[in-house]
């Protein structure tokens, strides 16, 4: 069973606004806070690119994934009518072509992850990460996200507070002197909440929230003009322990995912910003639902909570005052 965390636990905790729910679920409007055309280098098709999205949504079965996911399966057994018992939170840092700065990080930290339960009627937090991201991330060619262009990334630390930071410029020789040669940069993409053991079939809503600024990884003055955004979202998994083009998911390379939120640009001026996805689509948010027209569930069904929905039951952060 997963992990529940209760009030008691926390030193303070905070309601998320309607209003910050409403910037991240918005899509391809004037409210995005990024023209997915000025991505630098991103290949175009790759949805993350053009901002909010859900596939999966708040439906954790496999009848919710996308059949351009679901047709490449080689012997799904029951795999897309079974529910899927497993999230994880990852995000994005993408390079906007404005940005010349080549020795920047962006530091993650207080990340949270969270479900509304149908039997309770609550949002629960489930991670057990202590707001700190798990993962180091992987540097992405900026036109390829295959396995060709991927290289390790190494997680680089906050020099006054430690928080885990993640970079786009692999090469250290390149951060002296500022930059617009898009090819010194890459995208910065990984998991930075581990998959989580949940009850799919009590699901009804997913929260994924994240904190981010940028720093200087070598402690001069950040080198140029620094225009860096941070995406995140949720991966649904029939298990923990499921492994992509193995068994029932031979086939498949990725996972067909929960959502994605807005790209939100990173402050450079020592402050922050929450970034943050959540299960909500329909009237009062144009949200790119794929699942919502192209998997069996979805056609006839929501995969995401209504704007009432959520307006009526805000996610209320838990967090350790020491973060």
């Amino acid at each position: 069973m997963f992990s529940m965390y209760r009030n008691g636990l926390y030193g303070s905790q905070d309601t998320i606004t309607l209003e910050h729910i409403e910037l991240m679920a918005t899509a391809l409007s004037s409210n995005n806070a990024v023209d997915p055309q000025f991505v630098m280098g991103c290949n175009p098709s790759w949805i993350n690119t053009k901002g909010a999205y859900i596939y999966q949504g708040n439906r954790l079965k496999g009848d919710s994934a996308p059949s351009w996911w679901s047709d490449d399966l080689s012997s799904p057994g029951t795999i897309l009518t079974d529910w899927w018992n497993a999230i994880n939170m990852w995000a994005v840092v993408f390079v906007h072509e404005d940005n010349t700065t080549t020795n920047a990080a962006v530091a993650l930290y207080d990340a949270q992850l969270y479900v509304l339960l149908e039997s309770t009627g609550q949002w629960t937090r489930i991670d057990n990460s202590n707001g700190r991201p798990q993962y180091a991330h992987g540097f992405y060619a900026l036109n390829d996200l295959s396995t060709a262009g991927y290289s390790a990334g190494t997680m680089r630390a906050h020099p006054t507070t430690g928080r885990a930071g993640w970079n786009n410029v692999p090469t250290s020789g390149d951060w002296a002197a500022s930059s617009s040669d898009t090819s010194k940069y890459r995208i910065a993409h990984n998991a930075i909440i581990s998959s989580v053991e949940v009850d799919g079939s009590d699901v009804i809503g997913v929260f994924a929230t994240v904190k981010a600024h940028a720093f200087s990884l070598n402690g001069n003055a950040l080198n140029g003009v620094t225009k860096l955004y941070v995406q995140v979202g949720s991966d649904i998994k029939p298990t923990t322990s499921s492994t992509l083009n193995s068994g029932a998911l031979t086939g498949v390379f990725y996972w067909p995912g929960c959502g994605a939120g807005n790209l939100i640009e990173v402050p450079t001026d020592g402050s922050s910003v929450r970034v943050s996805f959540c299960t909500v689509g329909g009237s009062g948010f144009s949200a790119n639902i794929d699942g919502a027209n192209d998997s069996p569930y979805g056609a006839n069904n929501p995969v995401y909570l209504s704007h009432a929905q959520i307006a009526a039951n805000l996610p209320i952060l838990r967090f350790n005052a020491a973060m």
